[in-house]
This record gives structure tokens, sequence and C-alpha cells, in this order.
């Protein structure tokens, strides 16, 4: 399995450049920052799954799909607790 970069921008960071998650965080904890991030910004996952052939789109949908229901403020705050822990 390749390697997924996600780049992030914490809610409540000052104004500038997005945080990007270590590049030694495992892909399973990229594909978690970037599910809570989308839950938070978009809410639950929404269109159709990226095919098969789009690995990437669909680990990410598939992570992101996964906290469907969860609140606006429960993935803020478990966004910012994962990304503060990883850095």
């Amino acid at each position: 399995m390749g390697q997924v970069a996600v780049v992030i921008a914490c809610p409540s960071a000052p104004p500038g450049p997005p945080t990007a998650v270590s590049g030694a965080a495992s892909v399973e904890t990229k594909l978690k920052v970037y599910a809570l991030f989308k839950q938070d910004t978009e809410g639950d996952a929404n269109g159709p799954r990226p095919v098969l052939m789009e690995l990437a789109g669909t680990f990410k949908y598939d992570a992101w799909s996964k906290l469907k229901g969860m609140s606006k403020k429960a993935a803020t705050r478990a966004y910012i607790e994962l990304v503060e822990s990883t850095t």
C-alpha cells in the first residue's frame, strides 16, 4: 500500500500555512486525521465512493464514512487531540 499524503489545517491554529502531519505518522493515523477534518468541515461523507482504481481516494472516503453521525464538536475535539499527539 502506498503512502497517503495528508496536509491539514487545525481549526484552532492561528492563520498561516496548514500543519503537516509528521511523515513518520502511520498511514492509518493520516487517514484518521483526514477523516476527522472532513467530518468537522463537511459533515457526513457524501457523494459516490471513489472507484477501486483510485486507491487513495477510496481509503480516504472509507475512513471518513466510518465517522458518520459524529458531531462537528466531537470531530473538532478529536482532530485537535490527534494532531497534537502526532506533532
